[in-house]
């Protein structure tokens, strides 16, 4: 074997030999461990890739659950409508009080058998016992703050609980919503304990009513039967699981109450220091505060109300003087014509700016035609008598012509309204304030009309109620009929508001 000797010579002029034989190979050991380096660091980047991958999916997953939960509870919250092709009657007593006290939505995909009655089901419910309910004379064994029911903690027998199928696109088949079950019953005091509504624990067997007038739960008053014949509205809790084909699960629960809005005190209401009003000439016009047969509602009458409502005593004086001297005896209802009242002690809810912004807020949230009237000039979808519907137009709107509807039209700009136009509801018309009915059409409102100015013509929010304006002119048969009804039924067949919405950790 040959070797390489170098003679080397450094800088002091000595010399010294170097065997290179001995260098070989450093280059390609350096390469490797280069190689190896960024081999490792490659690995690292596609782990962290692929960690990155599953955490996104995970997510997308778990996301996919809480929209498929909630959907769950939008079903059976539109299902409350009287109005809707599937609607559900929801239990009159506690659960655990009457046979079918609890309702479950059962949205089977084909697969599992969906029982969260059943203490064996992977589909059991995990939070009933919670909810501290006695179920024949014994509360359920609560498992614990956090932790889901344990699975013998379920009422045995099957009368307490009654079922019925989704109305949900593909039910029974494996493209059906991920939602398993809704449970939907009423909410007692403890329900969501340890948040008692009147902070006490009255051991688990007083309905909570909604009060709509303070927008407040309390408990049902004692000696009443229900919160509908104490003025007042059930409180329903309506739980969701849902559980995805990858396994993410999601239980949401919210609760709900009749939408209702806060009695309308007279036919015509015009809120407001001094209301300008515009009266019509027309001998057929008339506003009337005697409550209007109907026979939607049995033709159950009501007690006479005010055929016209103001805020004050200058306002009411206003407000006769703008009538024709011989048309007074067209304004009538609860007291001597013409029938003009100061009812600013029967507005609950309704007499203060921030009344009316919350009330704007509500009725935009239940409604089921929203519009932006500053932007669109076309006629929004109305309803009908038998089919009310709430119509939430934001800025002014336009009717003209041969229109007719139901249910509540609510406008924060100016509506016009010409030709024949019927319509059996409340229209309110708060915001800017102004409504102007014009043309000889016959423009005929069995329910009520309601005016209120909170907010100037740039729409910013008035620091107190201004003055609105009615102008009404015209010929034809036309006029304001009071309907307590068709003021009832004005929120799109009873819908359900949302009060409360929580999610549970198991």
């Amino acid at each position: 074997m040959r070797r390489f000797i170098k003679l080397e010579q450094n800088a002091s002029g000595s010399s010294r030999l170097t065997d290179k034989s001995r260098e070989r190979g450093v280059a390609l050991v350096a390469a490797l461990f280069a190689l190896m380096l960024l081999s490792a660091i490659g690995l690292g980047l596609m782990y962290a890739t692929n960690m990155d991958t599953d955490v996104n999916f995970n997510y997308r997953d778990a996301v996919r659950a809480g929209y498929a939960a909630r959907s769950g509870v939008e079903e059976v919250r539109d299902r409350l409508r009287t109005a809707n092709a599937n609607p559900i009657t929801p239990p009159t007593a506690l659960p655990g009080a009457a046979s079918g006290s609890v309702i479950y939505v059962i949205n089977s995909n084909g697969g599992t058998a969906v029982q969260p009655w059943s203490s064996t089901n992977v589909y059991r419910d995990p939070e009933l016992c919670h909810e501290k309910f006695t179920y024949g004379g014994t509360a359920l064994s609560d498992s614990g703050t956090g932790l889901p029911c344990d699975a013998s903690a379920l009422p045995s027998g099957s009368t307490w609980y009654a079922t019925t199928a989704s109305t949900a696109p593909n039910v029974g088949t494996s493209s059906a919503l991920d939602y398993r079950w809704v449970r939907l019953n009423i909410k007692g005091n403890a329900s969501a304990a340890p948040f008692y509504v009147n902070g006490v624990d009255d051991n688990h067997t007083t309905i909570v009513c909604w009060d709509p007038a303070n927008r407040r739960q309390i408990l049902l008053p004692a000696g009443q039967a229900n919160c509908d014949v104490a003025g007042l509205r059930t409180v329903y809790m309506v739980t969701s699981l849902a559980v995805t084909p990858n396994g993410s699960r999601r239980l949401t629960q919210a609760e709900v109450a009749k939408f209702s809005l806060p009695p309308i005190p007279s036919a015509l209401t015009l809120l407001g220091p001094n209301p300008t009003y515009g009266a019509p000439t027309s001998n057929n016009f008339v506003v009337q505060g005697t409550d209007h047969a109907n026979s939607l509602c049995s033709n159950i009458t009501g007690d006479p109300q005010p055929g016209v409502g103001v805020s004050n005593a200058t306002a009411d004086a206003t407000f006769t003087a703008s009538i024709p001297i011989n048309r007074l005896d067209h304004y009538t209802g609860s007291g001597a014509w013409p029938d003009v009242q100061n009812v600013s002690s029967d507005v609950v809810g309704l007499g203060t700016v921030a009344d009316l912004q919350v009330l704007t807020q509500l009725v935009r949230d239940n409604a089921n035609i929203i519009q932006n009237g500053r932007t669109s000039a076309v006629i929004p979808t109305l309803g009908t008598a038998a089919n009310p519907m709430v119509t939430f137009i934001d800025g002014d709107a336009t009717i003209d012509g041969n229109i007719s509807g139901g249910g509540l039209l609510f406008v924060t700009g100016s509506l016009n309204i010409s030709g024949n136009f019927n319509y059996n509801g409340l229209i309110m018309v708060v915001g800017r304030g102004m409504m102007t009915v014009g043309g000889g059409g016959g423009a005929q409102i069995y329910g009520g009309v309601f005016l209120a100015k909170i907010l100037d013509d740039s729409y910013n929010v008035l620091p107190s109620l201004g003055n609105p304006t009615l102008d009404w002119s015209g010929g034809g048969g036309n006029g304001i009929y009071y309907d307590t009804c068709y003021i009832s039924r004005a929120t799109g067949g009873t819908a359900y508001q949302m009060l409360s919405f929580r999610e549970f950790p198991y």
